[in-house]
């Protein structure tokens, strides 16, 4: 294959340790976009400039129902399975070390690290240290419950998070300086095994997700009861409330 050519230079370069770490750092943006989007923080109907009211509030405490669409929250949870298996792949593929040469699941370490700069950057700016509100009605501990939702998704993150996050650097979110860490492809590793479209969506469902799928889920059954018996189209795609 030509590596050469024009489309190829807006790839990461996976023969270097810059390629790798722009790749998961895309995976890692992927991963967290309920985290860094403002409607998460928001009721459906609720808009900025204004605090929730306790309807609305209920909702968004009680189904994690926000202001994000229902086929968008979706998507997110099929892209958010997609990177991980990217991630997957990367470690299957890599071997990582350390500046102290120590052996290291280097997506989980990045990941944790932009997690917990996250936090404080959030605890400066609730504190005005920084002059930012930062994003509208999301305070620390609402971050701090999106940030151990996505934790708790994936058992290498919830691994690394409870044994080594006292081993990054918490002061950036860019992954720093690159001096002294070293990869090498494995000379052998397992065969690559695709997920299917329904594998990559469990595999992106946070806890909070399940809530969301299971109230809504509920409230379909609802309204399908209420309506006549209609036979559906095979043809066409399943409606969300089939996810699983």
């Amino acid at each position: 294959m030509d590596y050469t050519g024009s489309a190829f230079t807006h790839l990461p370069d996976l023969n270097t340790f810059d390629g790798i770490i722009n790749l998961l750092s895309l995976c890692n943006l992927v991963i967290l976009g309920n985290v860094l989007d403002f409607r998460t923080y928001l009721a459906p109907n609720q808009p900025p400039e204004r605090a929730a009211t306790p309807a609305e509030q209920h909702v968004l405490e009680g189904y994690d129902r926000n202001k994000i669409p229902k086929q968008e929250r979706a998507a997110m949870m099929f892209y958010r399975g997609l990177a991980f298996e990217v991630v997957d792949w990367i470690k299957l593929r890599f071997h990582f070390w350390d500046p102290k040469g120590q052996d290291i699941d280097l997506p989980s370490h990045y990941l944790i690290q932009q997690l917990l700069a996250l936090l404080e950057y959030k605890s400066d700016a609730a504190e005005n240290k920084k002059g930012h509100a930062g994003a509208p009605h999301c305070t620390l501990s609402l971050l701090e419950k999106q940030i151990h939702n996505i934790v708790g998704c994936n058992e290498a993150l919830k691994k690394y998070w409870s044994l080594f996050r006292d081993r990054v650097d918490t002061s950036q979110l860019g992954f720093g300086d690159k001096h002294g860490w070293k990869f090498k492809y494995r000379e052998t590793c397992p065969p690559y095994l695709p997920r299917t479209e329904d594998e990559l969506i469990y595999d992106g469902t946070t806890e909070l997700d399940q809530r969301f799928k299971d109230s809504d889920r509920s409230l379909q059954s609802r309204i399908i009861k209420a309506q006549p018996d209609h036979h559906r189209d095979p043809r066409k795609r399943a409606r969300f409330d089939s996810v699983s």
